[in-house]
């Protein structure tokens, strides 16, 4: 089997979709995992040995990807010809998400200041809840191949996702401080 110019979608035989089934996927990847795994070419040569270990690593790199919905959305628009960059910018963020944005950031710097972890899990809550919001939007664009709205909802759930590791992280440290006292 070769994998080097497959699809993730491809490489475990799933319809190029942003719906994913995560039983499907799991069943998929421990199926490819079983037939390419470097433990299965011990006895072989070194260089089958090494591109066992390759496909192993394309195969567990496709699986992380289409795990994860933000991932998943990056990658289908790459396979669209849409690249996505890591811009801090906001430009071409509609006002109101930008305001919504520095009022988290605001809220969550005031919550870690204050080790106010139920302050933090709300937060935590409301942007999981918006992240939601924006998977299914972005389903919905690529679905009718908007794909230049697709781009800004992933690029919005980009700035969700980065703000909900800040949360995870202060949350994290205020158990470790509130552990060590």
């Amino acid at each position: 089997m070769s994998f080097a110019n497959s699809t993730y979608f491809e490489i475990f035989g799933l319809p190029e979709s942003f719906d994913v089934h995560q039983n499907d996927l799991d069943e998929a990847y421990h199926t490819v995992q079983a037939q390419i795994h470097p433990d299965r070419f011990a006895s072989e040569g070194a260089l089958q040995k090494r591109i066992a270990t390759q496909w192993s690593t394309r195969v567990n790199d496709a699986y992380q990807t289409l795990k994860d919905p933000l991932k998943r959305a990056i990658y289908l628009l790459h396979l669209r010809g849409i690249e996505l960059g890591e811009e801090q910018g906001g430009g071409g963020f509609p006002a109101d998400f930008l305001m919504q944005q520095i009022a988290w950031r605001e809220r969550i710097e005031a919550a870690s200041t204050a080790c106010n972890d139920s302050e933090l899990d709300s937060i935590l809550n409301e942007l999981e809840a918006q992240q939601d919001v924006g998977i299914n939007t972005f389903a919905q664009c690529f679905d009718a191949n908007e794909n230049a709205k697709a781009a800004d909802t992933a690029h919005e759930l980009m700035f969700l996702d980065r703000l909900v590791e800040q949360v995870q992280s202060a949350l994290h440290s205020i158990e470790a401080n509130s552990t060590h006292s």
